[in-house]
């Protein structure tokens, strides 16, 4: 017993050195080391690709400048005042020759036409002009098969001419009776509202013994 006494200050000690080392908090030194925070990385947004820009719409033209040019035009129209038609026709040697202003083309064409198919032998020279402000009247569509065509086979050097609602014949023919002939064919060729008179001067040909008269309308 007396052993175990002797023993137990030394077993005490000893206990309480091993649990007191045992028990020692460490010290800051030996704490270990923080796990170093990983700094999140900002994240970058591409941005989308951005559409073309949409063109501006053309901006409509201002009105009141077409409406105000267009109302000047009606205006210099209204203000032109139609006239009557001129025509000029002859025939020399092989040359038919027209000239003159008229509003159809239509019938400026036709004219052609039936001078040419009649006086294939001839050239036919047109110097007539399709005017818009002319006063369109109907015989300009029938002259050429109506007159023209027989007036120049029967006046070899013929001249018919229209102005101002007048109509002129001259030249010689070479059969004095064509005279009352072609007279009646210009009454129903130029047969118009605006036909004045007709001015007859044709002649006959040295060959015959009468020269008629000339006759007016």
């Amino acid at each position: 017993m007396k052993i175990i006494s002797k023993l137990n200050p030394i077993l005490g000690l000893t206990i309480l050195v091993f649990f007191g080392s045992g028990c020692e908090k460490p010290s800051l030194s030996e704490k270990a080391a923080p796990e170093p925070v990983k700094k999140e990385e900002p994240i970058v947004k591409t941005p989308l690709p951005q559409p073309p820009p949409k063109p501006e719409p053309a901006s409509a033209p201002d009105p009141e400048p077409i409406k105000a040019a267009a109302e000047k035009k009606e205006q210099v129209e209204a203000d032109v005042e139609p006239s009557l038609p001129e025509f000029f026709g002859s025939i020399s040697g092989d040359t038919i020759e027209l000239e003159g202003a008229i509003k159809s083309r239509f019938a400026l064409e036709r004219m052609i036409k039936d001078l040419k198919r009649e006086f294939p032998d001839h050239q036919v020279v047109n110097k007539v002009e399709n005017d818009s402000d002319r006063i369109p009247v109907k015989w300009t569509g029938r002259v050429a098969a109506q007159f023209l065509i027989p007036f120049f086979k029967q006046v070899p050097d013929g001249i018919v001419s229209y102005d101002s609602g007048t109509v002129h014949l001259t030249g010689t023919m070479t059969n004095q009776r064509s005279f009352r002939s072609l007279q009646i064919a210009a009454n129903e060729t130029f047969q118009d509202t605006h036909t004045v008179k007709i001015q007859n001067e044709l002649v006959a040909g040295s060959d015959d013994n009468t020269n008629p008269r000339p006759r007016n309308k």
